[in-house]
């Protein structure tokens, strides 16, 4: 079972291509109720999170009616209602269940290195974290990640701390034993030449970036 979460910028196209099932429970972080409310099925479980400033009333006139749970927090905050979305599923969710964000990933550098990189501390505690926007997925691992059908797309290696490759395979410029630092491009921009890529670390962290 995945659990999903959804921010701002979260797009039904991309959700329905995950072919989401209902049993799979849904997450929205303030105005990620917006997706909720428009897809073509009726998921068992919605739970709305954050100050909900960026919520109408007509949205929560249609939470009540569909008795969707809501967890209100007030405007004055020290986290952002993406971070307390995805608090409130990784403390609900055990690991082993992925937690897949749509949407908090745009032109808004600040909000989409904060949506990334607060992320960091769930996946240091075992955590399945990706990011799935129009035409790009952003995971990130700290052991292994298979990538698949994914031939001809373009996959880069972001370490945020000195990690160390065990082996990649399916790659055009394939890694072995190699230590790679943060702060440096050098694994930046590599190509799949197989549908399917590997990628295992021994120690470390790292961003995968995955693009079509």
């Amino acid at each position: 079972m995945r659990v999903f979460i959804f921010l701002h910028g979260a797009d039904k196209e991309t959700f329905l291509k995950l072919k989401p099932k209902i049993e799979e429970p849904i997450i929205c972080a303030d105005s990620g109720i917006k997706l909720a409310m428009d897809l073509p099925y009726k998921p068992k479980s919605i739970i709305l999170i954050g100050d909900l400033d960026s919520v109408s009333k007509q949205d929560l006139d249609w939470c009540k009616k569909n008795n969707i749970s809501m967890k209100k927090y007030p405007e004055n905050k020290d986290f952002t209602d993406g971070e307390l979305a995805l608090q409130y599923a990784c403390k609900k969710f055990v690991s082993k269940h992925p937690k897949i964000i749509l949407g908090g990933v745009s032109s808004l550098m600040d909000h989409t290195l904060g949506n990334i990189l607060s992320t960091v501390p769930f996946v240091e505690e075992g955590h399945k974290i990706s990011f799935s926007v129009k035409n790009q997925t952003v995971y990130l691992m700290k052991d292994k990640l298979k990538l698949n059908n994914c031939k001809g797309h373009t996959v880069s290696l972001i370490p945020l701390v000195k990690t160390e490759i065990i082996s990649t395979s399916g790659l055009e410029w394939e890694l072995k034993k190699e230590k790679i630092l943060p702060y440096k491009s050098r694994t930046l921009r590599n190509e799949a030449i197989e549908n399917n890529v590997k990628i295992e670390i021994k120690e470390g962290l790292v961003i995968v970036v995955e693009s079509w």
